[in-house]
């Protein structure tokens, strides 16, 4: 049980990835220190909640891969801001159960300046893609085999957008015209259009 290490506050690195480990996720609350964290492939499970506010200031790296743990957000007050993990370079998410708008997953990483990776494949991510509201230092996207439906802006920085498997999506003009100037990699195999986008494709 992950709870078992609750007491090594000092910990910086931990790599229990394809182990048979449980426990919930908010262990990590307890290692203030820790840069990188590598859970992948366990049965971690949790959901980040109210303690989870402004934690983690110095994890780098965070893998959560194929666990069970429901990755979203906590909830903030009105005129709050997120503010926890805020040296992230890279998150994966990968057939975690997150099962929510894709939105509010982005924004809570909208302050953390580093940030250049992220993957949610397959984790029930719906809704509109804004990447004007999320971190800016985003460079890979991977978003596929999800149920998101719209494209309103790609990260400004992002070379690389992988949307596979997502039916019926729309692109606004503006944003599949810039990541087509911009050269951004857009992988779209498997993607149903909607008729919005079909017509947008035909002004171009």
């Amino acid at each position: 049980d992950i709870t078992l290490l609750r007491n090594n506050t000092k910990l910086k690195h931990l790599d229990i990835s394809g182990t048979r480990v449980s426990g919930d996720i908010s262990t990590m609350l307890s290692w203030k220190e820790m840069q990188s964290v590598d859970l992948s492939g366990t049965n971690v499970a949790g959901q980040p909640d109210g303690n989870w506010k402004g934690c983690c200031q110095e994890l780098q790296e965070l893998n959560l891969a194929r666990s069970k743990v429901r990755f979203r957000p906590p909830r903030l007050e009105t005129g709050e801001k997120h503010s926890w993990m805020p040296k992230l370079t890279n998150l994966d998410l990968t057939k975690c159960p997150i099962n929510s708008d894709v939105s509010e997953l982005l924004k809570s990483f909208q302050h953390c300046t580093s940030l250049g990776s992220l993957q949610a494949v397959s984790s029930g991510l719906t809704g509109h893609l804004d990447g004007r509201a999320t971190a800016s230092s985003l460079v890979a996207l991977d978003f596929a085999l999800n149920k998101l439906t719209r494209v309103e802006a790609v990260p400004p920085r992002c070379k690389s957008l992988i949307l596979s498997g997502n039916s019926n999506i729309t692109f606004s003009q503006e944003a599949f015209q810039k990541a087509m100037k911009d050269g951004v990699f857009l992988d779209l195999q498997n993607v149903t259009f909607a008729k919005e986008e079909s017509c947008h494709r035909e002004k171009t």
